[in-house]
């Protein structure tokens, strides 16, 4: 069966019914649990073995700081992907979400459901781009806000990446190369939360750039915070930066800014809230 099928016929009630196998009654954990039993279901065990489960792994999935937080770090990032992938399932081109989840390097395409979460969330229509390593024409998500819509290039720098004003610029040209001319554009940029000492330097990068740049462009540049709640939770906060063309068509979409203060949709399925509502 294919991906796409697999997933479409995963349901919520089965997912729990996995987790309460675990026999815990702390909602948040179980909805951990929901998520590792649609990850396995969809990948099966080796991948989450060389994906999640293994203290081998240092991208996106697997954070090997000391800090006090890394266990719910871990934890709610296993969520993340899970939750975005159940919720985007509708979307066109999830398919190709899929496909790359399971065959390539993983943290670039993790950004890409972020950054579909981040629009479901705005409410606003997308579907995800296939691939066709063609210049110009190799973005990975288009949004469909007609007459104006909207092309972006999604890109992700792992937490364990020193940080570089140079190589920050460099994946800037490079999705620059991917998105059509003289079209609106994003480029969306993921960078590890360390990074956020040097926001300064990037937001100067950035407006250098955006200035530069002949076609309707912005810049969205987005991390990772981590706070903790009460001593028990940590949670985790999505902030960045947005630079754009003052000149670009982009300034009269819906879409911007791009990182509102709390943006949430009423139809996003949260497992810890399906969980807290059988137990």
């Amino acid at each position: 069966m294919l991906l796409y099928d697999k997933l479409q016929n995963i349901s919520l009630s089965a997912l729990y019914k996995d987790a309460m196998e675990l026999q815990c009654n702390d909602p948040k954990l179980v909805a951990v649990g929901m998520a590792g039993s649609l990850l396995s279901q969809l990948f099966g065990k080796k991948w989450m073995s060389d994906n999640i489960l293994t203290n081998d792994n240092i991208g996106f999935l697997f954070n090997k700081s000391e800090d006090i937080f890394a266990e719910e770090k871990f934890q709610l990032q296993i969520l993340t992907i899970a939750e975005a992938i159940f919720n985007l399932r509708k979307i066109g081109g999830i398919e190709c979400i899929l496909d790359r989840l399971q065959n390539d390097k993983i943290d670039s395409v993790i950004a890409e459901l972020e950054s579909g979460r981040l629009l479901c969330h705005r409410g606003l229509l997308f579907k995800f781009v296939k691939r066709n390593f063609q210049k110009r024409h190799d973005f990975d998500i288009h949004i469909i806000d007609s007459p104006n819509d909207i092309f972006c290039e999604t890109k992700c720098k792992i937490d364990t990446t020193v940080f570089s004003g140079n190589s920050f610029e460099n994946s800037l040209h490079k999705a620059k190369q991917q998105l059509p001319k003289e079209l609106p554009a994003l480029i969306l940029i993921k960078i590890p939360y360390l990074w956020d000492q040097h926001e300064a330097e990037l937001k100067n990068i950035s407006k250098l750039f955006v200035k530069k740049s002949v076609r309707p462009l912005g810049i969205v540049c987005w991390h990772e915070k981590w706070t903790k709640i009460n001593n028990i939770f940590s949670a985790k906060i999505t902030i960045g930066f947005e630079e754009h063309n003052n000149k670009s068509k982009l300034h009269n979409a819906r879409i911007l800014p791009f990182l509102p203060n709390k943006p949430y949709s009423p139809y996003w399925i949260s497992f810890e809230k399906f969980a807290s509502g059988y137990l």
